[in-house]
């Protein structure tokens, strides 16, 4: 069965990114004032264009268009986006700042309807189904990240769309493919290339989560650009990104300013005071101590009390063995046994791994680490994140090579996992229904959106 959009026969080049930056630009400042329809160019790429349009993050419209010459079809898909009633529409007042994403296919392959969920990688892969009439119903893969959908709810998602149920695929023409994307915003030139060093801009945006007080903002909203003052083990998390631009370097004052401020709320939550965002757990808080601790806050002694005279602590190995990872053997000896004890039921430990380091343990590194590399995907989908999800997560996959990196043997899979990681970095021109200023950080997972401080922080310090 033949496929019936035009895909692309080869990468973008500039000069293709440039005029179609150049023309969508145009189409969305008509848009906004209804003046000014843009003067059609040359140089857009013979494929079929999908356009999505964006009003503060939000979907408001996505087509394509398979009919005319390379500017029409591109003028066609966009007018068809603006008009679709499926996303509520956008008022006047949303036009003025609405964003485009111009999409096209690539590297379609057709598959056996039975080996869609083993073959399709959520996050990366755009599904198309073609009936018998030889339309194609597509599913960008952008839908997944939009609706943090898992591969079943996204297989789903086009057999809804498509009024097929899954069952009755079986001889359909089943398509998989990779997109090229070109986000637009009618603010300015794009460059068609990402030059900033990956760890540089990463270290940028933890940077300006710094406020002038100290505090670190626990997570930005990708498409709206709010930030989440506090989370879940906020100084925990926070105190991951801390240390992550400490190691990196650059930016000595908000290092400083972000240590001490992590210093008076610790101080002050081990005299009993409030503080916001502190964790009611012991094991948490123990977590919590021991990750401020490795970021450069001088709070060992108020870990090591914590730890001593709570036992308890070793029903919790994840966040004891985080606290043996900033003590290494002044650790209660008891804490490790169960740590080491708790591998025979959950070998994948990370943070075990990386308190054998620190205790010089090498046997039990060595016993952790081959878990650890097993659970590097060797082949797709996801190649290189690590399968402790079943949608490989940023930092799960970046902790993992943080324990691998130091062992030799496990070069290849941290290798792949690094490659995996830099996938998911927004670049310096995040696509169009993100701010700007998510520039540099990590998403959460190829399915998830989420900018948590945290995130990027394990990233960085699993690619320095």
């Amino acid at each position: 069965m033949r496929f019936p959009l035009r895909p692309l026969r080869k990468t973008l080049t500039p000069r293709e990114r440039s005029e179609v930056r150049r023309y969508v630009r145009g189409l969305l400042r008509w848009q906004a004032t209804l003046r000014s329809w843009p003067r059609p160019g040359k140089g857009a790429p013979d494929a079929t264009p999908f356009v999505s349009l964006y009003t503060g993050g939000a979907l408001r419209g996505c087509y394509g268009a398979d009919e005319g010459p390379e500017s029409e079809r591109l003028a066609r898909a966009f007018v068809l986006a603006s008009a679709d009633a499926r996303f509520g529409g956008a008022t006047r007042v949303e036009r003025e700042d609405a964003t485009a994403q111009v999409a096209y296919l690539r590297d379609v392959h057709r598959v056996d309807a039975d080996r869609v969920e083993r073959e399709l990688e959520v996050g990366v892969d755009g599904i198309a189904l073609v009936d018998a009439q030889g339309r194609a119903i597509v599913l960008l893969p952008s839908v997944a990240r939009e609706g943090r959908l898992d591969v079943d709810a996204f297989v789903k998602t086009l057999a809804d769309k498509a009024k097929v149920p899954r069952a009755q695929w079986a001889g359909a023409g089943v398509f998989l493919f990779r997109t090229e994307e070109v986000p637009v915003r009618c603010d300015g030139e794009a460059s068609n290339e990402d030059t900033a060093d990956p760890l540089d801009a990463a270290a940028t945006h933890l940077a300006g989560l710094v406020d002038a007080s100290g505090a670190v903002a626990f997570a930005l909203h990708p498409r709206t650009g709010v930030r989440t003052a506090r989370g879940e083990m906020h100084h925990g998390r926070v105190a991951v990104a801390v240390r992550a631009l400490a190691e990196h370097g650059g930016h000595a004052r908000a290092v400083a300013r972000a240590r001490s401020r992590l210093l008076r709320d610790v101080e002050t939550a081990m005299r009993g005071g409030d503080v916001e965002g502190w964790p009611e757990r012991a094991d948490v808080v123990a977590g919590t101590l021991a990750l401020v601790s490795m970021a450069g806050v001088d709070v060992r002694r108020d870990l090591r009390a914590w730890v001593e005279a709570r036992p308890e602590l070793a029903s919790s190995p994840w966040h004891a063995a985080q606290a043996i990872a900033a003590l290494g053997r002044e650790a209660p000896s008891a804490l490790w046994e169960a740590c080491v004890k708790d591998l025979d039921a959950r070998p994948w430990a990370p943070w075990t791994a990386i308190a054998a380091r620190a205790r010089g343990d090498n046997g039990v590194l060595a016993r952790s680490a081959s878990a650890l590399e097993a659970s590097i995907r060797e082949a797709p989908p996801h190649r290189g994140g690590c399968s402790a999800r079943p949608v490989p997560e940023i930092a799960l996959t970046a902790v993992t090579v943080e324990a691998l990196a130091p062992f030799a043997g496990a070069r290849a899979g941290v290798r792949r996992a690094r490659a995996f990681l830099r996938a998911w970095q927004v670049p310096s021109e995040p696509p169009a229904p993100l701010v700007r200023e998510a520039a540099g950080a990590f998403l959460a997972s190829p399915i998830f959106e989420a900018l948590r401080v945290d995130i990027t922080g394990h990233a960085m310090l699993a690619l320095r």
